[in-house]
């Protein structure tokens, strides 16, 4: 008797643990479009990030925010709860930013944030917990627009590759926001590096 018990039991068992796992694999997807409408601002969205608390932080462009377009509207990082979209605006510069064109983590979860003016490329650190920019100074010793690229890690160190006129520096950004150049090299054909 107690084997047929035991016998019971097990069945028993094994139909929950086979109900769980029909009910769990139904196979049933839900897909939203978000529009305007639901608050996302962006008309093309080049870059994401997920944050460390599960956020979807979002940028890009909103083509209603251009140089030729005079108008007070100034483009904002877009962070996404899974239901609400909310602005967080970006500082205020003497160009406005046009486009974000990267939103990178770093492994203390803050982002590195590479923004677009008319003129330049310019590099952020933000943190999303406090919604704090600070500007990295990406110049030098150097006068005149700078453009950069991506930030990519490499050996567990994040790089950036600026570019002033030909001359293209490869760095390491320092936990100080430093930049600290590694080599540099010139290519006369080179005019910008690809974004």
């Amino acid at each position: 008797t107690t084997h047929l018990v035991l016998m019971n039991k097990s069945l028993l068992y094994f139909i929950l643990l086979l109900s769980i796992f029909s009910f769990s694999q139904s196979g049933r997807l839900n897909k939203k479009i978000y529009t305007k409408n639901d608050g996302l601002e962006l008309d093309f969205i080049a870059t994401m990030c997920l944050d460390d608390d599960g956020f979807l932080w979002l940028g890009g462009v909103n083509y209603n925010i251009r140089t030729i377009v005079v108008n007070k509207q100034k483009l904002a990082l877009q962070r996404f709860d899974g239901n609400t979209f909310h602005n967080i605006p970006l500082p205020v510069l003497e160009e406005p930013v046009t486009k974000i064109a990267q939103i990178y983590k770093r492994t203390d979860g803050k982002f590195y944030i590479k923004a677009i003016t008319a003129f330049e490329h310019i590099l952020f650190l933000f943190d999303p917990i406090t919604t704090k920019f600070t500007r990295i100074n990406t110049k030098g010793h150097y006068l005149g627009s700078t453009q950069l690229s991506n930030v990519f890690k490499y050996n567990f160190k994040d790089y950036v590759l600026s570019q002033k006129k030909q001359e293209i520096t490869v760095n390491i950004l320092l936990k100080d926001l430093s930049l600290k150049p590694i080599f540099s090299f010139t290519n006369n054909e080179l005019s910008l590096i690809h974004i």
